[in-house]
């Protein structure tokens, strides 16, 4: 048996690796389709409120002695330290720069959370909601067990709304204004067009 706190309100994060439009495949399981988010913390924020619901799914699954049980890591918990093991790239080694001297949290759903811009209207796509930019999120903590893994207490997402913009994550899409401006109704497009020389593009390099 599972058991679920309320949803409640998290503390403003910034949010990284934002899969909420599009469902990712598990690598394990490929039909397993989950909408996820990380939900990036400086480790001087407050996150009594999702301490208390992770220890509050704990004693209402394992007891009492559950508190005891996150604290020696028996039962494993959602918030992680991105100076720790959690926070480097399996494959590469490298560490992800952005959970330097961070705390986070993956939050995960099997269904599409309700996603909001600040004015709580309908949340566009790369607008409003992507890797780098802050937000509230409906979160609630949850506990599992597994053979494999042991027992655990995770975070599962409802909603999540758009507060304000920060620095793309990721290698996200560059200012447009850099590299473009305004064209013109009347522009034909030609000014760019070569002379064709028969040399071909060779040419261009001698």
């Amino acid at each position: 048996m599972t058991s679920r706190t309320e949803d409640f309100r998290s503390p403003l994060a910034r949010l990284s690796r934002v899969n909420l439009y599009k469902p990712r495949a598990n690598k394990k399981n490929p039909d397993k389709l989950k909408y996820e988010v990380n939900l990036l913390y400086p480790k001087s924020a407050d996150l009594s409120a999702i301490k208390a619901a992770v220890i509050q799914a704990a004693k209402a699954e394992w007891g009492e002695k559950a508190v005891d049980l996150l604290k020696n890591g028996v039962i494993k918990q959602p918030i992680l330290d991105g100076d720790g093991p959690q926070g480097v790239n399996k494959t590469t080694g490298e560490r992800y720069k952005e959970l330097e001297g961070m705390f986070f949290i993956r939050c995960a759903s099997n269904l599409k959370p309700a996603l909001l811009s600040p004015k709580v209207t309908a949340a566009v796509e790369g607008e409003h909601l992507y890797s780098g930019c802050y937000g509230y999120a409906a979160i609630h903590a949850y506990t599992w067990e597994s053979d494999e893994q042991g027992r655990g207490v995770s975070i599962g997402i409802s909603m999540v709304q758009h507060a304000k913009d920060g620095e793309r994550l990721g290698g996200g899409q560059q200012d447009p204004s850099k590299f473009f401006e305004t064209i013109p109704d009347d522009d034909s497009g030609t000014g760019g067009a070569a002379a064709d020389t028969g040399d071909g593009a060779g040419a261009l390099f001698s």
